[in-house]
């Protein structure tokens, strides 16, 4: 039978570039995992569908600092997921978090986040600047995941810590209210003493932060004191048309960025007409929101990853329009995306099109932007940072 679908996730690439990995899912008569590793060329160093008896799919990636392993994270639905049993399955699925060297496709750990008839899932890691420790964030349904009391309602957000040598679970943060609460992006500081988690709640209030309806947010958790909350910042307005999908740290610490996509007016930014992409830093210092910014068409526009600029007070943000941004040309009904957006007024934003845009990393100087084609395939484009041009610089299929 062939393939339906291939949809790339996420994208990690080791801060030498040797190696560069990719995760999501591949479809037949239902999704399967799907890990890849590649050089700096895009040459292949081996890829691995892992399949199971439901559906799984793997929604993130992170190479470790030396580039020698290679962590994913995602969700099963199958009884028995990559060679392992999932002791606290009951037809419902669990999150997990798998460990496999860089250079082969052989697992050394598979971690299963979960309880008995509940669901959970794995959407973003991170990793200490000393690749001892791993920060995974999703939500879940459970009222007890791993001993933790939950907030009541419909979905709670998790934060696990697990070491990267065993996938031993050390600890797990609940965070939520009475609602549903969902957590889609997460950031180390490059101390590592500082995590950022972007999330959406429905609840009314959190961490101690009350609102009215549904709002997202930024919680800043203090990894070296047990993961005690910082500060809470609410983001955007109270009538919960904000959804935030990612968030980067600045190289020096000191700012914070989101991107996502929203529905109504924020920060004077009015609406387009439906989802406009949303943009904003805030100070690591206390959460607050420095600077914000809109831009969207009549029809669908969505960020789905943000990195920091090199310079500190800049962003990079990818994901796709559904129609024609202000001073562009569509190249089709659905064209990707690369936004930079600064603080200074004369950059303030650069735009470029180009296929849909899944993922975006800095690997030296330059920018590497991932995309699918209707093809799916996967071409990597290199954007130069000494004049900002962008050249294709090399093709891999996922």
């Amino acid at each position: 039978m062939s393939i339906l679908s291939n949809i790339l996730k996420d994208v990690s690439a080791s801060p030498t570039g040797n190696n560069v990995f990719t995760c999501g899912g591949t479809r037949i008569t239902r999704y399967d995992a799907i890990y890849g590793a590649y050089n700096f060329a895009g040459s292949l160093i081996w890829r691995k569908t892992v399949a199971g008896t439901g559906s799984d799919t793997c929604n993130a990636v992170q190479s470790s600092p030396d580039g020698n392993f290679v962590y994913f994270a995602g969700e099963t639905f199958s009884t028995t997921f990559d060679g392992q049993s999932r002791s606290t399955v009951s037809g419902y699925s669990d999150g997990y978090v798998a460990k496999y060297y860089g250079s082969y496709a052989t697992k050394i750990w598979l971690t299963f986040i979960g309880t008995t008839s509940t669901y959970e899932e794995c959407h973003d890691i991170s990793i200490s600047p000393n690749g001892n420790t791993l920060y995974v964030v999703g939500y879940t349904t459970s009222n007890s995941l791993n001993g933790q009391v939950g907030f009541g309602g419909s979905d709670d957000i998790f934060v696990v810590t697990m070491t990267a040598s065993s996938g031993t679970i050390t600890n797990t943060k609940i965070i939520g209210g009475a609602g549903q609460d969902l957590a889609y992006g997460c950031a180390l500081s490059p101390d590592g003493n500082s995590l950022y988690v972007a999330a959406t709640a429905y609840s009314s209030s959190i961490n101690g932060v009350s609102f009215n309806g549904r709002i997202s947010f930024v919680t800043k958790l203090q990894t070296n004191n047990n993961m005690n909350t910082a500060w809470t910042s609410l983001i955007g307005n109270s009538s919960g048309d904000l959804i935030l999908q990612a968030v980067s740290v600045s190289p020096n610490g000191l700012g914070v960025f989101v991107s996502g996509y929203s529905y109504g007016t924020q920060y004077g930014f009015n609406n387009q007409g439906s989802s406009d992409i949303f943009t904003a830093r805030l100070s690591a210092n206390d959460g607050s929101v420095t600077w914000a910014y809109c831009i969207g068409t009549v029809n669908d526009d969505e960020s789905t990853g943000i990195v920091s600029a090199p310079d500190n007070i800049g962003a990079y943000i990818s994901g796709y329009t559904s129609g024609t941004l202000p001073g562009q040309t569509s190249a089709g009904s659905d064209d990707g995306i690369l936004i930079k957006v600064s603080q200074s007024a004369s950059d303030f934003p650069l735009i470029y099109i180009m296929p849909i845009v899944v993922s975006v990393v800095v690997i030296g100087g330059a920018l590497f932007l991932y995309h699918r084609s209707n093809k799916y395939a996967k071409q990597v484009y290199e954007l130069q940072k000494t004049n900002e041009n962008i050249k294709n610089n090399t093709t891999i299929i996922m």
